[in-house]
């Protein structure tokens, strides 16, 4: 019935167009205009309609998920780095980092010491590989491309005779920073280089520094003895190791050359006071507190100083330093010049260029500068500043307080068959002195620096132990800061440093320039201060983003922690109240 409903519809609608009546034709004339079709030839509904939209709905969610699948897929291969190159290599080889390595934002980084704080993670262990495909002229600013194909101190600008005497003690081609700072100090601006520890900062600074005494007429003396104990620049330093290896540096650098390196020290001060030496100089090489007394009595007269340079500034700057050395500086003309320096005398005015060097930088540099400087300083950083050394190895052993020792004598051991010196670092002098005691116990030769020691007794140690006598040095943070360590292949952190400024410091002590090997680094961790900064510098090393919070002001941190404890306290009193 429903089929030939149908027909009759079609076939009026056919007579419609014709302008006919149905009545007009019979049947038979019908089925020929339109086709009979019987139930048969119509489609028959199996899915219903509802049933067959949601069919294709999920598979349209089907299609969704495995192209999700797909790219999730992708991204976990990328994710995976390059197999062949082992940034972070772990006990657990699951937890190993790789070259182009990265993490998904839900679940972080996964840190292979992320359960050292459980006694159970004792034994554990993690290394940091060293690298040795990494550019450092590739992460150079624009504006310093041009000092990338520079390959001599003499292309730089420098005096003849000082490039000669550099090229007297081997150093012949300038490091990153050498060829970005020199040209900058020559114009005689404030300057802050900030760089890697062991990167040639000094020759950096030193350079430049002697090149404007050679350039510049001295004033006419007066007398003679007008240029007596007044120097012409001046070199300040936190200790005194440091303040010798500096005057070691410059009088190779100014062999037969018209200028007088002298060095004062610390030490027997009321003597000197008394019985003051007398001598011409043109650059001071000196440690802050000996400088400050002998300046404060009239001994030295600082009128004509036109350069200043602060080695290790982060240390003179901080909590132990920064008031004495404000009160120094601010006696001098300090200002950031755009153009040649002026005398002391001149007609515009007596002004002092100001170097600040340094391998870590505090965050509030420029509060600690202010009012010291009237103008902006110019800043020289390195592109690996605050980052781990790439090309030295550093491991991490998760150890018990107990088991450091044992620990330790095995690394000397092997270290001594290899002919490796070994730089072993304690927080304090009667862990220093015990560590020295121990190993000699143990059959390895070992000599004890730290600051409880006289200083004479201190640099003939030192100095024995660069010459090779003993192999293995034990020592504290004195060590750590500024000394030319090129000899030393090993570091071991018997006790972990209170920072990762101490830890950088210390590191550093290998892999410098000059050094015939990168060298190896290797740090005990058993305190919880220890594994928070171990986990820190391991972060550090699986996202190659520089370290978290370098600061080194001892005073500042401790001063924190006891106020957070005991804000900590007084919420618990008030809870048990």
């Amino acid at each position: 019935m429903f089929a030939v409903d149908h027909i009759f519809k079609q076939a009026v609608v056919c007579l419609r167009r014709c302008q006919c009546s149905p009545f007009q034709i019979g049947y038979q004339q019908i089925k020929h205009v339109v086709p009979v079709r019987f139930q048969s030839d119509f489609p028959v509904i199996t899915v219903p309609k509802f049933m067959q939209q949601n069919l294709e709905k999920r598979k349209r969610k089907e299609e969704k998920k495995h192209a999700i699948k797909r790219l999730e897929a992708i991204r976990t291969e990328s994710r995976k780095g390059n197999k062949e190159v082992c940034v972070v290599r772990c006990k657990d080889p699951h937890l190993n980092h790789y070259l182009g390595q990265s993490y998904p934002r839900a679940t972080g980084v996964q840190l292979a010491s992320r359960g050292w704080h459980h006694t159970r993670s004792r034994g554990d262990h993690f290394t940091v590989c060293a690298r040795t495909d990494l550019d450092s002229d590739s992460a150079l600013d624009s504006s310093d491309q041009r000092y990338t194909t520079v390959s001599s101190f003499a292309e730089l600008g420098l005096n003849a005779d000082i490039v000669a005497n550099l090229r007297k003690i081997d150093i012949v081609t300038p490091t990153e920073i050498q060829r970005r700072a020199i040209p900058r100090l020559l114009s005689g601006s404030d300057t802050l280089v900030a760089a890697e520890t062991g990167c040639g900062k000094t020759v950096a600074a030193a350079a430049p520094m002697l090149h404007r005494l050679l350039a510049e007429t001295p004033p006419a003396a007066a007398g003679p003895r007008a240029d007596t104990n007044r120097p012409r620049a001046l070199i300040v330093t936190p200790g005194r190791e440091l303040a010798v290896q500096i005057r070691d540096v410059l009088m190779a650098m100014t062999a037969d050359l018209p200028l007088h390196v002298r060095m004062l020290l610390g030490g027997r001060t009321k003597r000197k006071m008394e019985r003051p030496t007398v001598l011409p100089m043109d650059v001071l090489v000196a440690s802050f507190g000996a400088l400050s007394k002998l300046h404060s009595v009239g001994i030295l007269d600082l009128s004509r100083v036109s350069q200043v340079i602060l080695d290790e500034a982060d240390t003179l700057l901080d909590d132990s330093f920064r008031e004495d050395v404000r009160r120094l500086l601010s006696r001098l003309p300090l200002s950031a010049l755009s153009g040649d320096l002026q005398r002391p005398g001149d007609g515009g005015g007596p002004t002092t260029a100001l170097t600040l060097l340094a391998a870590t930088l505090p965050r509030n540099l420029d509060s600690l500068l202010e009012g010291l400087v009237t103008g902006q300083v110019s800043r020289v950083t390195s592109a690996r500043l605050h980052h781990l050394l790439p090309h030295v190895q550093q491991s991490f052993l998760r150890l018990g307080s107990a088991q450091r020792a044992e620990a330790l004598v095995r690394l000397c051991r092997e270290a001594t068959e290899r002919r490796e010196p070994v730089i072993v670092f304690s927080n304090n002098a009667p862990t220093c002195d015990w560590v020295s005691l121990h190993l000699n116990e143990s059959g390895v030769d070992c000599l004890n620096v730290s600051g409880r020691l006289h200083y004479k007794l201190r640099q003939g140690r030192w100095a024995a132990f660069l010459a090779g006598e003993p192999a293995v040095l034990s020592c504290t943070d004195l060590v750590s800061r500024g000394l030319d360590s090129c000899r030393v292949e090993h570091v071991i952190n018997f006790d972990f440093p209170w920072n990762t400024s101490d830890y950088i410091h210390r590191a550093g002590r290998v892999g410098r320039a000059g050094s015939e090997r990168a060298g190896t680094v290797t740090s005990f961790v058993s305190r919880p201060l220890d594994v928070a900064i171990a986990q820190r510098i391991e972060r550090a090393a699986r996202t190659g983003e520089p370290l978290w919070n370098v600061d080194a002001n001892i005073k500042d941190i401790i001063a924190k922690r006891m106020m957070r404890k005991e804000a900590t306290s007084q919420q618990q009193r008030r809870r048990r109240s």
